[in-house]
């Protein structure tokens, strides 16, 4: 004996391909609308899609940039206790000496290149020494 359902299938058979028909048209009907009434959610979208594709496009390059910072905080991190205090306890030379030495460095290079050793120039009059030349007409 066949069921309801079995006896119903076969005595709507034939119209199978017209309610096909129907649901297509209004399923594209459907499309229309909602394509039609958000014009700015796609343009939206698209915004971020182009982002989205230019965040993708460079995801190597970041990872790459990313490994490369890392690598270099590694390396900076300093492992040796304490290296201030042995800045402090060196000798510092005072200005004077340092002077003295420039000057003594200068005059030997003077001798190697062969350039008559003379006095060293005298540093220019002070300010509150200038006496400037006034002429009268």
């Amino acid at each position: 004996m066949k069921t309801i359902r079995e006896i119903l299938l076969e005595r709507h058979r034939t119209l199978e391909p017209s309610l096909d028909a129907i649901r297509q048209r209004a399923v594209g009907m459907l499309a229309k609308k909602v394509a039609r009434a958000v014009p700015s959610a796609s343009s939206v979208s698209s915004f971020a899609r182009t982002a989205m594709f230019a965040l993708q496009s460079l995801r190597w390059h970041l990872a790459g940039l990313g490994a490369a910072w890392l690598a270099i905080a590694l390396l900076n991190i300093d492992h040796t206790p304490a290296s201030s205090p042995g800045i402090a306890r060196q000798h510092v030379p005072s200005p004077r000496q340092l002077l003295t030495a420039l000057r003594e460095n200068r005059r030997q290079l003077m001798e190697m290149i062969g350039t008559s050793v003379s006095a060293p120039p005298s540093a220019p009059p002070r300010r509150s020494e200038y006496q400037p030349t006034t002429e009268m007409a």
